[in-house]
């Protein structure tokens, strides 16, 4: 029997930590993160298309912010907010969770940052006026390279390492044919090697 080969990117596989270093903040995220820190508002929204961050974004927020918690959601999870003795929730995959679920969440006298790829329906409308939120999107080349570089420094490599693929030819063509979402430019360029 033939076995199939797994593409493996190093890039796209990092551990927390290393994603942690390898993040590159912009003015928007760094804003986000000072607003939370002087808890302008309860809820906050961190919304965007698929690759375009919302999860990194999220860890890194872990990291940084004092008295937070990440949780990532299964199907059929249960919220316990007596149970969590952090202030700020870091929800990823609050989809996940039942209206019920989602309603002591909201309910909870904890700050709640939380990622959608569009704003999720039913008790989180409730609150749209209460939220502050940041859309993720599509990253500029001169960003790409900057997260690219970064990535590979934590695997021990620079991008000349790898001759021309990361150039900035290679990064702006690869870019504008993904619309500059940082996790298919990555890939692509990547498994070019």
């Amino acid at each position: 029997m033939e076995t199939k080969s797994i593409q493996y990117n190093p890039l796209g596989n990092l551990t927390p930590e290393e994603v942690i270093v390898s993040y590159v903040w912009c003015a928007k995220t760094l804003c986000l993160k000072n607003s939370i820190c002087k808890k302008t508002s309860k809820f906050y929204c961190i919304k965007g298309r698929k690759g375009t961050g919302k999860t990194t974004l999220l860890h890194n927020l872990s990291y940084h912010l004092f008295d937070s918690k990440y949780i990532s959601f299964k199907i059929k999870d249960v919220f316990k907010p007596s149970l969590i003795e952090e202030q700020i929730l870091i929800i990823d995959r609050v989809y996940n969770l039942s209206f019920v679920q989602r309603l002591k969440l909201w309910n909870s006298n904890k700050i709640i940052i939380y990622s959608a790829h569009y704003d999720t329906y039913g008790v989180e409308q409730i609150n749209a006026g209460l939220k502050n939120t940041i859309k993720l999107g599509p990253k500029k080349p001169e960003e790409l390279k900057e997260i690219i570089r970064k990535k590979l420094f934590v695997a021990n490599l620079n991008l000349v390492d790898f001759g021309s693929v990361f150039s900035d030819e290679n990064i702006k063509k690869i870019s504008k044919k993904h619309s500059g979402n940082p996790r298919n430019v990555i890939n692509e360029l990547y498994f070019k090697i």
